[in-house]
């Protein structure tokens, strides 16, 4: 599915006028750097991103670990399926929607208000790069 997902994402991209700039010249890549002016607003973006890819893993690791003591089981594939099912059960049932929807709300603010962060904060030659370190 990702491998899935990342191709559609890449015809996509490929397919987009984009924002491509102006100078001639042939590409170098270029180290991950924070510009001065802006590692404030650099180490927030990146404790706020963090901060999401742990919300993330609790909550998916709490499901896997959950069903692995249930069924006292060390098949990861067994374990796969029924996490799969209790995914289904969960969205089905509204069990933990609350949760899900706080969590993937502040998941979202987090996410892309640190990447917005460093979007205004970095100047054009180095948005890239700076990026790329977050």
């Amino acid at each position: 599915m990702l491998l899935v997902l990342s191709l559609g994402s890449i015809v996509a991209l490929l397919r987009t006028d984009g924002h491509r700039p102006e100078r001639g010249g042939r590409w170098r890549p270029q180290a991950p750097t924070v510009p001065r002016g802006i590692r404030l607003r650099f180490s927030i973006a990146a404790m706020s991103v963090a901060l999401a890819y742990c919300v993330g893993a609790i909550f998916m690791s709490l499901g896997a670990q959950m069903i692995t003591e249930f069924t006292q089981s060390a098949n990861t594939a067994l374990t796969g399926v029924l996490l799969g099912c209790s995914a289904a059960a969960i969205g089905i049932t509204a069990l933990f929607l609350g949760w899900c929807i706080v969590g993937g709300i502040a998941y979202f603010f987090a996410f892309t208000g640190g990447l917005g962060l460093i979007n205004q904060a970095s100047a054009a030659r180095h948005r890239g790069a700076t990026l790329s370190l977050l």
